[in-house]
């Protein structure tokens, strides 16, 4: 795997500009830094946020029979319709299954 490119290539601007539809900027959402509190304001409500729960699973690969989840994550959101926007987020499990799949993988063999 290579290493993540940390800087922004700020020498192909006039290109991405060109090709909107050829590129997307993301903006991480700032879980890391210092200070962060639950739950994470990420923009001021409209009012007609609907909650959502939004569910992410990694797995070894994509056979269903094959291969194990080793990860899930769940965070609740409120998410402008009219704005687009996620106003609020804030997670409610982050689990590791590993060594959980390991022992289960062990037992079926």
């Amino acid at each position: 795997m290579s290493k993540q490119q940390t800087e922004f290539p700020l020498e192909r601007v006039s290109e991405i500009q060109s090709r909107t539809t050829d590129f997307k900027l993301l903006e991480r959402i700032p879980l890391t830094l210092e200070g962060v509190t639950w739950p994470l304001k990420l923009s001021d409500p409209i009012g007609d946020e609907k909650k959502l729960v939004l569910l992410d699973v990694e797995t070894t690969g994509l056979n269903i029979h094959e291969e194990v989840i080793t990860e899930l994550g769940m965070v609740v959101v409120s998410y402008s319709p009219s704005a687009g926007k996620i106003a609020l987020l804030m997670v409610l499990l982050v689990y590791t299954m590993i060594r959980a799949n390991l022992f289960l993988k062990k037992l079926r063999n």
